[in-house]
């Protein structure tokens, strides 16, 4: 069921062509991203070494970045050939130092956006569990959220990407 919704998902931004091609990828990145976050639930997660969320760690979400980074570059050049190298200078020439900057910001925005809102739920959810005791039933109320926030962060990240991969292979179309 999950492989289903993620390839008519992917299928609908890429195209069935190119969803094919980028299904493994991306949908591997989107269940990994997820089920990372949603390890930030496991108790005393963050407290003891090798129980924190892994895309809570700067380093692990910068490594899904320039991953797409690098997917994306060559996807680019494997759809558009050398053409593909005109979309730097296009609309006009003297954009190019914004053009290249912009192409390495993306991800930078996409690491810092996963990593700090993991990071900032999980120590919202530990302040609160200092804070309130489990009866009130406000970290509970928390942890759904997290499970919410779990599935959006994953979401945007792999939309994301597959937004930049789609836009890398459609110049020459």
């Amino acid at each position: 069921m999950t492989v289903g919704g993620l390839r008519g998902f992917f299928y609908d931004i890429l195209g069935k062509e190119k969803g094919k091609t980028f299904l493994p990828l991306l949908g591997t990145l989107f269940i990994f991203i997820l089920i990372s976050n949603l390890a930030g639930l496991l108790p005393f997660a963050g407290h003891l070494p090798g129980l924190a969320s892994p895309t809570s760690t700067l380093s692990v979400t910068v490594a899904l970045s320039v991953i797409i980074f690098f997917v994306t570059h060559m996807a680019g050049f494997k759809y558009n050939k050398i053409s593909y190298l005109r979309h730097f200078v296009t609309p006009v020439a003297f954009l190019l130092p914004l053009t290249i900057m912009e192409e390495f910001v993306r991800p930078l925005s996409l690491s810092v956006r996963l990593y700090g809102n993991v990071f900032g739920d999980e120590s919202v959810i530990a302040q609160l569990a200092n804070m309130v005791p489990y009866g009130l039933g406000v970290p509970v109320i928390m942890a759904l959220l997290t499970v919410l926030l779990s599935l959006i962060q994953a979401l945007v990240f792999t939309l994301l990407s597959a937004i930049y991969i789609d836009g890398a292979t459609s110049h020459a179309e």
